[in-house]
């Protein structure tokens, strides 16, 4: 599990990394994962201009393996 957040931790760095620059940034995570409960992910969501979407990315041929 430590591995785990610390993979969306820095994630989450590059995006903070991208709107700093006023660049855009794309973050792929599943709905009903349990980790938007993490600290860095509610700083992300709390950013200025940050939206979301909700949307099945099988649709686009993601899955699981």
């Amino acid at each position: 599990m430590k591995e785990a957040i610390a993979m969306v931790e820095f994630a989450v760095e590059m995006c903070v990394a991208q709107h700093r620059a006023g660049r855009k940034f794309i973050f792929e995570h599943p709905l009903s994962a349990s980790s938007w409960k993490l600290p860095c992910l509610e700083k992300l969501a709390s950013l200025p201009g940050m939206r979301y979407a909700i949307f099945d990315m099988c649709r686009f041929g993601m899955v699981m393996q």
